[in-house]
């Protein structure tokens, strides 16, 4: 006896795309299985990308007024040990003074020294 031996061939494709919108086929093949579904498509498309440059306008706005803060808080921060270091040198403690004075100004110096160093590394 002969024995039949039976294959049987699958074919399978996948199509992957990696778009804000898909191709105009389809969006065409889109729209033939649910009348409409292209134009709403291309709506959350137009409507990701709006939300995507409000965040990033956020975020500018966010850093510009975070970097003024610092700016403000270490303007205050070292009038501030300024002040305090000609008070005490002048109520005669002047090491005090000193300390003070020295210490406000290796602050501002190493600030600023460590954000051009950042600067320059960008």
């Amino acid at each position: 006896m002969h024995k039949q031996n039976k294959q049987s061939v699958s074919h399978y494709s996948q199509h992957i795309s990696i778009k804000p919108i898909p191709d105009p086929s389809d969006l065409e093949q889109y729209n033939k299985i649910c009348p409409g579904a292209a134009e709403k498509i291309i709506q959350m498309a137009i409507d990701e990308q709006s939300h995507r440059h409000s965040i990033e306008t956020r975020i500018v706005k966010s850093s510009f007024i975070n970097e003024r803060i610092g700016i403000l808080a270490s303007f205050l921060l070292t009038a501030l040990f300024g002040f305090l270091s000609v008070y005490t040198a002048i109520s005669g403690v002047p090491s005090v003074g000193a300390v003070l004075g020295g210490s406000s100004i290796i602050a501002i110096l190493s600030g600023f020294l460590k954000k051009n160093n950042k600067t320059d590394k960008e």
